[in-house]
């Protein structure tokens, strides 16, 4: 674990950067991107990166670290709280939500049917689309955190977790995870 989460390992592994100013030895002052701390450091390291060596990557800016920190600590918190979550790590949590809810998914029907071509019956499944920072854009992924603000969080993962989990919870752990999610125990939830 890093400060900013799981890392993923192998070759194509995200390195982190921080953007600052330098002043090159002509005394020009340029932007430059620097590993943002030991772990990206290492990682460079390891790609075999070095002063002066010239690397080309495709660039996207980290969207909301502290949101993606959220979203993982309620998975965690499912995982470790609620029996259907139970056994599973962060993420798979997470999309077990979407999966349930539907939310974040693409619906897949499928139809069954005799030798004679006669409908049996029809299948229909949620696939959880992936979640990824850098695939969409805030206002898409507050979308299916919350609702947005017009559904004032009750639409969303939230608004899911709170119709479909919170009524066979015990109220403290509603307390516990409304403090997680938002700070305080906000008044429309209880």
């Amino acid at each position: 674990m890093s400060k900013r989460g799981v890392v993923r390992k192998g070759k194509y592994a995200p390195i982190h950067w921080v953007v600052r100013k330098a002043k090159l030895e002509d005394g020009t002052v340029r932007l430059g991107m620097f590993a943002m701390d030991e772990e990206a450091s290492r990682q460079c390291r390891e790609r075999g990166m070095s002063d002066g060596s010239e690397w080309k990557a495709e660039i996207k800016q980290v969207r909301n670290a502290h949101f993606w920190r959220l979203v993982h600590r309620l998975g965690g918190w499912l995982a470790d709280n609620v029996d259907d979550f139970e056994g599973l790590d962060a993420h798979a949590a997470l999309k077990k939500v979407q999966e349930k809810s539907g939310i974040g998914c693409d619906v897949t029907r499928s139809d069954i049917r005799d030798n004679a071509g006669n409908l049996l019956y029809r299948v229909v499944s949620n696939q959880p689309l992936s979640l990824a920072f850098d695939l969409m854009d805030e206002g898409e992924f507050r979308m299916y955190w919350d609702g947005g603000k017009e559904a004032r969080g009750n639409g969303g993962f939230l608004g899911w977790i709170r119709k479909r989990l919170y009524p066979g919870m015990n109220p403290l752990s509603v307390d516990e995870i409304e403090r997680m999610i938002v700070g305080r125990v906000v008044e429309w939830v209880a």
